[in-house]
Order: structure tokens, then C-alpha cells, then sequence
């Protein structure tokens, strides 16, 4: 398993899949659960606000009438906040101000 990519899940939805076995192996992340549940189900948007889009991408045609898959691409986590939340915190951990003071001069 890699970090969650590539990870195993399961779905059954008896009255709206076919009951064959699946093998889906095109990109989905997590936040394409929400619509493509919602698609499954045909429940309407839940956004108070239409104009602002939901972060999933729906696979729901994918899944069942073997329509080519919608992502095309996935972002990994990559946020430099948490970068710099681990060199605060072993800036915290230093000993005495000296040390401190020359180890930012150094991060910044």
C-alpha cells in the first residue's frame, strides 16, 4: 500500500451494479466517493451553493456501463505547511535561545 494509493475497497450495491465481478483500476481518491455515491443513488448535489464544485470527480458511469474513466490525474498531500510545522517543532525542542536563534536564521 502506498500512502493510500492503490488501496483495495469494496462496494456492493445489489440493485444498481451488476452482479459480476469488477476490477476497477483507474485513479480514484477519496473525495470521488461523495459523488459518485450521490450518482449511484440519484440524490441531487448537497452544495448550498451550485457554483462552488464539489473536489470529487463521479466514476458511477465508469463503474457501470464501462464508460472511460473521469480522473485523469490525483495530487498527493503536498503542502508545505506541514513541512514547516515538523522544523518548528524541533526548533522548540532545542535546548537554549542560541541554539534556537541560529537553527531559524538557518530554516529562514
Amino acid at each position: 500500500i502506498e500512502g493510500g494509493v492503490r488501496v483495495h475497497a469494496f462496494l456492493r450495491a445489489p440493485r444498481r451494479l451488476a452482479p459480476r465481478p469488477l476490477r476497477y483500476d483507474a485513479l480514484f481518491s477519496v473525495v470521488d466517493w461523495l459523488p459518485t455515491v450521490l450518482a449511484a443513488l440519484r440524490l441531487p448535489d448537497p452544495r448550498l451553493d451550485p457554483r462552488d464544485p464539489l473536489d470529487g470527480t463521479d466514476h458511477w458511469p465508469a463503474l457501470v456501463a464501462d464508460a472511460k474513466p473521469p480522473r485523469r490525474d490525483l495530487l498527493l498531500n503536498v503542502d508545505a505547511l506541514d513541512d514547516l510545522a515538523d522544523d518548528l517543532l524541533q526548533l522548540a525542542l532545542l535546548p537554549d535561545d542560541a541554539q534556537r536563534a541560529a537553527a531559524l536564521d538557518a530554516l529562514l
